[in-house]
């Protein structure tokens, strides 16, 4: 019994056998530089996305609370998960359009996120995430944005118009009412309707020169429509008068913000320039906690048009 059970505990198992060298058919393809330059590529495109395209019925997990209108755009006001989002419809063409930008754009902090996409049979839909007041709206409460204020803004639009000029496009619409703020202060650069492509050799001024518009606005206090004329501003600006501000005299003392409207409105340096050697007027990491107490007044003392979704 004991000679058994000691054969039993060790007994010989057979030996491992040394595998067969696999014929044509069974032997692994080993991919190419380029395929595997591709695949890293497409792998890269995919983590890179900030955005969801579902198949599925949206409004089954968003629960719409109704319609904000700001100017010329709608945006429904829904929640998800939780948490406020907001949704914009766009044409399915123009939609299709934004979309394949706005992929490549999402990612940076300062630019309006995509968080999800989904289409219908006539329109695309953007759940973006929620930036409810726009910067006309905050300039229309009786406390004025001062000067480190407008630093945080104007570093922020600065940093956006970069990244969006890395990739070759210009926004082309950058203003008071196209620039928004999150609940945290940030601000945001959104509205891509009216973009278009250039090589970043040949960029234009042109979003530098509306960010400059969009600075004296913020200087001048409330919202002013003769401060949008760029030709206006640069003929007041060579009369050595303040770019046509009510309260020009106010910011006299600010040479380091003058300078850089001066810079941003000077069409003889190209906007390469400009972009890749940063003002010293723009805050590396713009503190736009500053910014809260702004957007808290915003809705005691600003009137938004708002339809309230059907209660179910």
């Amino acid at each position: 019994m004991v000679s058994k059970a000691v054969e039993e505990a060790f007994k010989r198992h057979p030996r491992p056998q040394v595998p067969i060298k696999p014929g044509p058919s069974q032997r692994l393809t080993v991919p190419t530089k380029v395929a595997l330059l591709q695949r890293a590529i497409e792998d890269d495109r995919q983590r890179s996305l900030t955005y969801r395209e579902l198949p599925e019925n949206p409004w089954e997990t968003l629960i719409r609370q109704g319609d904000l209108v700001q100017g010329k755009h709608v945006r429904s006001i829904c929640v998800h998960q939780r948490q406020l989002v907001m949704v914009r419809e766009i044409a399915k063409d123009t939609g299709r359009r934004q979309l394949e930008v706005l992929k490549k754009l999402s990612d940076h902090p300062h630019i309006s996120t995509i968080e999800q996409s989904f289409e219908t049979e006539n329109a695309i839909f953007f759940q973006l995430e929620y930036s409810r007041y726009t910067l006309e709206e905050v300039l229309n409460v009786h406390t004025c944005l001062e000067d480190l204020h407008i630093r945080v803004i104007a570093s922020a639009i600065f940093y956006a118009i970069q990244h969006i000029a890395k990739i070759g496009m210009i926004h082309n619409a950058i203003s008071i009412s196209t620039i928004r703020f999150c609940s945290s202060g940030k601000p945001v650069l959104a509205d891509f309707d009216d973009f278009s492509f250039a090589t970043t050799e040949h960029t234009a001024n042109h979003d530098l020169e509306c960010l400059g518009l969009v600075v004296l606005e913020c200087m001048n206090g409330a919202p002013k429509k003769t401060l949008r004329d760029l030709e206006e501003v640069r003929r007041l600006r060579g009369s050595n008068k303040t770019f046509g501000l009510d309260n020009g005299e106010q910011w006299s003392g600010c040479k380091l913000l003058v300078d850089f409207l001066d810079n941003l409105f000077n069409f003889h340096v190209p906007a390469i320039a400009k972009l890749q050697n940063p003002h010293r007027y723009i805050e590396r990491e713009p503190g736009y906690g500053i910014l809260i107490p702004f957007l808290e007044l915003v809705p005691l003392e600003c009137f938004a048009l708002w339809r309230a979704a059907a209660v179910k």
